[in-house]
């Protein structure tokens, strides 16, 4: 059954109208655009739109009093799609988490808390969250912050209005003090926050008419530096999820791509920062204005503020996906959603949701709703969904995840978004996909090595043996970076915000390959991703396609020295096993752990006792040339007798010189 089909059986959120259209036979304009199911045609985005102009039928038209948009036509009969939060949940299966949902979870969000910053607050009293959202600052409410809370956790009084997480309880805050009250708050159990707010840059209109330029001319008179710059609100982000390592902040990435500027010779106005016109905080120019940003790097570059932060959670908006498994160019980015890079190049936005004409509650009556568009209606759409499995996960797990370990699980999970695999900075790293997350939560269970909490050491290299189950392997890294210190104020300063720069390597056992993370890069940002190290973004994903039962070793180890002398970091792995757990032992060391050559045991025994008593199935101990010496005598006192204690549970491989990282790089007759 196709997406729409699907929408139908279980919606009213999709209102599909027959329009008198002409009959005859169907020519397909656009074959990409077009499918066949069950004999029919069906046509979808541009071939949609070009069928439509062929057959005289309106793109837009309003049904109940609610814009229609036309997104297909199904042989001669034309779809229209009156969009809701219904329809937001759909697109990232969000829905099949539900009570009603395919996957069996019946999640709703019961015992979970949602931090909400906004400008105002909710109305508190709407039918649709009356008794769960709680507004701890004093403030009218508004309709942006309505709709925002009904996209959380509207029960779905009216159905096509129903929010992620119809039973979460939110907390209303106005944005004055957020990240302090964000601390507080977390230190009081919170674990989600939503922030569908952020920077105004470039251009902006009133009511008349009027455009205004927000950038500082001092600083250039071209182009506000604001955009993709790592400020002091970035910062306060980082320092306060870095300070509370629970606590998810989910960030828009804001609209600032598609501002428009004055026309040439047109009036517009600019800041007076020198006081140039006493009394005056605007000044009048019909001087030729400053670049509009899509101009100058073509849509990217458009995220700002904290939005360019290492530690939140950045959401983008695309249309409607309206297709079951979509392909990634089925995903849509809306027209007006920030695209990155951060100026430092990293990633942004991270993911990407629903976040165009979402249905959902207002302020102005208990029982009133209405449609909007934006990032800040594709963030809640997230933070709702994630709220679902925050759920699960607590009914699977004795503790909360940190922070990184959602955020890992949640890039992990993306669908594919985009002109090429890989991240970009339209996307980030795809469409979110609450059913595939709750699949790598669940397989945890039964295979507890996919998710993993750990911590690396100061100059420490973990490595992980691995055994392929065949097909697609990923692997990802993220942690929680120290606060890095704003650049000088400039256009776009490189200045790396990243401060704890860890490592992830795929490397085959008996083979030369080695495996890098996807990068970007942010001097080419229309450009494909490539594989090789990434520098600037706490977050590494690796992937590769292997056969069943290849032997592999991931490596994680870091780059200069660590602040603090270590970072915690959060792993997903699917698509692989556990291999053998691997010991290392060097005379010529001082003798540590064993858990890797410069932590190497400097006695074969040690690392075998080690092995006989540690709970892993099977260990590989690889020793380094040297003479080691037996300790325990089968006769007694007799030295002469003494010999090496073996454990059935390790195999001993000896010919390496104490560098190696692949078994196949040992030789037995040169390292003795």
């Amino acid at each position: 059954m196709g997406h729409v089909e699907r929408i139908m059986a279980g919606c009213a959120g999709l209102v599909l109208i027959a329009v008198g259209a002409s009959a005859g036979p169907i020519e397909v304009q656009n074959p990409d655009g077009a499918r066949l199911e069950k004999d029919v045609v069906v046509f979808w985005g541009q071939a949609a739109r070009d069928e439509a102009v062929r057959r005289g039928v309106p793109l837009v038209t309003r049904f109940d009093g609610r814009d229609a948009v036309l997104v297909g036509f199904r042989g001669a009969l034309p779809l229209y799609d009156a969009d809701a939060n219904l329809i937001a949940a759909s697109t990232s299966n969000v829905d099949a988490l539900w009570p009603s949902g395919s996957l069996g979870r019946s999640l709703d969000g019961l015992g979970v808390r949602i931090g909400q910053w906004e400008s105002s607050v909710a109305r508190s009293t709407h039918q649709e969250f009356a008794g769960r959202y709680v507004a701890l600052d004093a403030s009218a409410p508004s309709n942006h912050a309505s709709h925002v809370a009904g996209t959380l956790g509207a029960t779905g009084v009216d159905p096509s209005a129903r929010g992620m997480a119809s039973s979460a309880q939110i907390t209303g805050r106005t944005l004055d003090g957020d990240t302090f009250e964000m601390g507080v708050d977390a230190g009081d159990g919170m674990r989600l926050s939503n922030h569908s707010y952020g920077r105004f840059a470039g251009f902006t209109t009133n009511t008349l008419g009027q455009i205004f330029w927000l950038g500082d001319w001092t600083v250039s008179p071209f182009e506000d530096y604001q955009f993709g710059y790592h400020d002091e609100r970035a910062q306060a982000f980082d320092q306060v999820i870095y300070n509370n390592s629970g606590l998810l902040s989910c960030v828009a990435a804001m609209n600032e791509r598609n501002d428009t500027g004055p026309a040439p010779g047109g009036q517009w106005f600019f800041r007076d920062l020198l006081d140039i016109a006493p009394d005056e905080d605007w000044i009048l120019s019909t001087n030729p204005a400053p670049q509009m940003q899509s101009a100058i790097d073509g849509g990217y570059d458009t995220i700002t503020a904290q939005g360019s932060a290492k530690n939140v959670l950045v959401v983008g908006a695309v249309e409607d996906v309206l297709v079951a498994d979509p392909d990634p160019w089925d995903i849509v980015s809306a027209p007006f959603s920030g695209w990155g890079p951060a100026d430092d190049g990293r990633i942004k936005p991270d993911i990407v949701a629903n976040g165009v004409g979402v249905y959902s509650a207002i302020s102005t009556a208990d029982d009133a709703y209405d449609t909007s568009d934006g990032t800040s209606m594709a963030t809640p759409t997230v933070t709702g969904g994630v709220a679902l499995l925050l759920e699960q996960w607590r009914i699977e797990n004795s503790v909360d995840p940190l922070a990184s370990t959602m955020k890992a699980v949640l890039l992990h999970t993306t669908i594919e978004a985009g002109s090429a695999d890989g991240p970009d900075y339209r996307f980030g790293w795809g469409l979110f996909d609450a059913a595939s997350a709750s699949g790598v939560i669940s397989q945890d269970v039964v295979r507890p090595w996919t998710i993993q909490e750990r911590t690396l050491l100061d100059s420490e290299t973990i490595e992980i043996p691995l055994i392929a189950d065949g097909g697609e392997l990923r692997v990802t890294v993220v942690w929680t970076d120290p606060a890095g210190t704003p650049a000088p104020t400039s256009v776009d300063p490189t200045d790396l915000m990243l401060v704890n720069d860890l490592d992830a390597r795929l490397i085959e056992d008996e083979g030369p390959g080695v495996y890098f993370p996807w990068r970007l890069d942010p001097d080419a940002p229309a450009a494909a991703a490539t594989r090789g190290d990434n520098f600037r973004d706490n977050v590494e994903q690796l992937d590769g396609d292997f056969s069943a039962g290849e032997l592999l070793t991931l490596r994680i180890d870091h780059k200069g020295l660590l602040s603090d002398g270590q970072q915690t970091f959060s792993l997903v792995v699917t698509g692989a096993s556990p291999g053998a757990q691997r010991l290392y032992v060097d005379a010529d060391r001082p003798g540590g752990n064993g858990r890797s050559w410069a932590a190497a045991f400097d006695d074969l025994q040690d690392a075998l006792f080690f092995a006989s008593t540690a709970p892993v199935d099977f260990y590989e101990i690889w020793v380094a040339e040297g003479t080691y010496v037996p300790l325990f005598p089968i006769d007694g006192s007799d030295f002469r007798t003494a010999s090496f204690l073996m454990t059935p549970n390790a195999r001993v491989y000896g010919g390496f010189s104490g560098t190696e990282s692949q078994r196949s790089q040992r030789d037995p007759s040169r390292y003795l």
